[in-house]
């Protein structure tokens, strides 16, 4: 069986293998590494101070971003926002993941977990 890491190594000597390392341990997640890549604007760095979410990129996916655009769907991907905040369906505690879900077992069924799962959570 050929190994994914084998195919790597062959093209670039793992270089490739172990760039994803690199990329999660300089992530891009306070006001200071995100002014390296855009110009953060007023509600941006708003956001990013009051509100109590956890963000973040890797350097690559900030590179992508319209340095100048605040409306680059990159960016609204990544940077937190105030409008997050609203509640405009009433659902309480609606920023919170579903940590755990159970599930039986049905002899010749299929059973189908829906549930809700948000980008931030608060802590």
């Amino acid at each position: 069986m050929i190994q994914l890491w084998d195919v790597c190594k062959s093209f670039d000597g793992g270089k490739m293998a172990e760039e994803w390392v690199e990329q999660m341990k300089n992530q891009v997640n306070t006001l200071e590494k995100l002014r390296k890549y855009i110009k953060v604007f007023d509600g941006e760095r708003e956001a990013i101070e009051s509100l109590k979410t956890k963000w973040g990129t890797t350097p690559y996916f900030a590179s992508l971003m319209d340095k100048d655009n605040p409306n680059c769907p990159i960016r609204k991907q990544v940077i937190p926002s105030m409008k997050e905040q609203v509640n405009k369906y009433g659902i309480e505690n609606y920023l919170i993941m579903i940590k755990s879900i159970r599930a039986k077992r049905f002899s010749g069924r299929s059973l189908v977990v829906l549930g809700s799962y948000g980008r931030h959570r608060q802590n």
